[in-house]
């Protein structure tokens, strides 16, 4: 949109690099809701409404790309979320390998659970739907480790989320209980 612009002269002050951020982003949705890619003279103080605006996404019933969740992130920046909880497991699935031996330069005290890591169709899941291409996928510690970055480029909090006791379902099976 910069080309269309004659020209732009804002002025951001923050009290961080977080607000300079949510700044730039409230000007860009200004210039987007405005046809004629021009503002007003005017000034304007936004602030956010509670400290913590956190959305929750849930990786264990189904698989996302390290490409799908970085953007995931940076949109929810853009929106004005602070944070994303990245669900770790749940009924249907562990999605991350948080053991990875091809990440770790060491032995990480002899532990690889990567057998650990998939998913499965949950029960109530329409038969017609069983085929299910995402089964045995799941994110390597080094795609985590970028998540991570991105989130951190766009100051958002990453919230680890393991939700056991209860929601182990997928655990138990690929354990061999039931």
């Amino acid at each position: 949109f910069i080309h269309r612009c004659k020209s732009v002269a804002v002025r951001i002050t923050a009290g961080g690099k977080r607000g300079l951020m949510y700044g730039g982003f409230m000007v860009i949705k200004m210039l987007r809701s405005n046809d004629s890619m021009s503002l007003a003279a005017c000034t304007l103080t936004d602030q956010p409404d509670s400290a913590e605006r956190v959305v929750m996404l849930d990786c264990g019933r189904k698989y996302y790309t390290k490409d799908w969740i970085c953007n995931f992130i940076r949109q929810c920046a853009f929106m004005g979320y602070n944070a994303v909880e990245l669900r770790f497991s749940e009924d249907q699935g562990t999605r991350f390998d948080i053991w990875d031996p091809e990440y770790y330069k060491t032995n990480v005290n002899g532990n690889d659970f990567s057998w650990l890591c998939g998913g499965y169709v949950g029960s109530w899941v329409k038969e017609i739907y069983h085929d299910y291409e995402d089964q045995k996928k799941y994110l390597r510690a080094s795609e985590i480790h970028e998540i991570m970055m991105t989130a951190a480029e766009y100051n958002m909090q990453v919230i680890p989320a393991f939700n056991g006791p209860g929601h182990c379902q997928y655990l138990c099976r690929a354990y061999g209980t039931k």
